[in-house]
């Protein structure tokens, strides 16, 4: 996915964002139809997932144009509409996946996702509005602008620190619940893939977050989320006594990961 933030999010100023989304996750279909049927070996397997994190930075492309086309005075409550979707979207596709990977295999998982990805590619074909680009640089001097905005403005290092920050935390706690799980708790992947009911408290937070930050500002809510995340990891460290330590941990890393938007949204 960072090779995706890197490389293919920035071309959002250059060329229609519509294009670009449609395109990445028209891509992501496919390498989720060769991971769930076609897949000969282990390095097509490899390259196919290699493909899919890169196309999923799509959904950061999904949060600037709603940056673009919504008022400033409702820009935070905008915001966390879409970040509701995507918390629900994340949280509880591991629930989906849980489930398909017990009953059916774990290959089933990804047909299922390259059906749901083909069906929102037909939707964003016809709803998905269009964007104008906002500058006519070459595609390495757009690159390079991004190191020239990072030197420059401290309010972008301290917003890309935050993010990466809370990201390192949120991801590492999802990466590894479910061996996590197993191994302290003897559990297998179905119940692994319900914490994300706790996490799923993330979505609750978005849209009072984003009323608050339009009244209050980003600095708040972010403080807020980095103090939650904190209580998250807190509360892990109780992991082998409990699942309820789990499960708190959970709703509170989920909760605290709305940070990462915010702290960019105003700069």
């Amino acid at each position: 996915m960072l090779v995706g933030i890197a490389l293919l999010v920035p071309l959002g100023d250059r060329i229609n964002k519509r294009w670009l989304i449609i395109g990445m996750i028209s891509v992501l279909t496919m390498a989720q139809a060769l991971m769930g049927g076609w897949a000969p070996s282990i390095a097509v397997l490899a390259a196919a997932s290699f493909i899919t994190g890169i196309c999923a930075s799509a959904g950061l492309v999904f949060i600037s144009i709603v940056v673009e086309i919504a008022p400033p005075e409702h820009r935070g409550r905008a915001v966390g509409t879409q970040l509701t979707a995507m918390f629900t979207g994340i949280l509880f596709a591991r629930i989906a996946g849980g489930l398909i990977a017990t009953h059916f295999g774990w290959r089933w998982s990804y047909v299922f996702s390259t059906g749901v990805h083909f069906t929102l590619v037909c939707a964003l074909v016809a709803l998905l509005p269009h964007t104008r680009p906002t500058t006519q640089m070459a595609y390495g001097d757009l690159l390079g602008s991004i190191f020239t905005l990072f030197r420059k403005h401290g309010n972008v290092r301290r917003a890309a620190a935050i993010q990466f920050l809370l990201g390192i935390c949120y991801g590492g706690f999802w990466a590894v619940v479910a061996s996590m799980m197993a191994t302290l708790h003897h559990v297998g992947p179905t119940a692994a893939g319900l914490i994300a009911i706790p996490g799923a408290a993330g979505i609750l937070v978005a849209r009072p977050a984003g009323r608050w930050m339009d009244r209050s500002g980003a600095v708040p809510v972010v403080t807020s989320g980095v103090c939650i995340m904190i209580c998250a990891w807190l509360a892990f460290g109780f992991a082998p006594a409990s699942i309820a330590w789990v499960v708190a941990g959970g709703g509170s890393c989920s909760t605290a990961a709305c940070a990462q938007q915010w702290s960019r949204i105003r700069l």
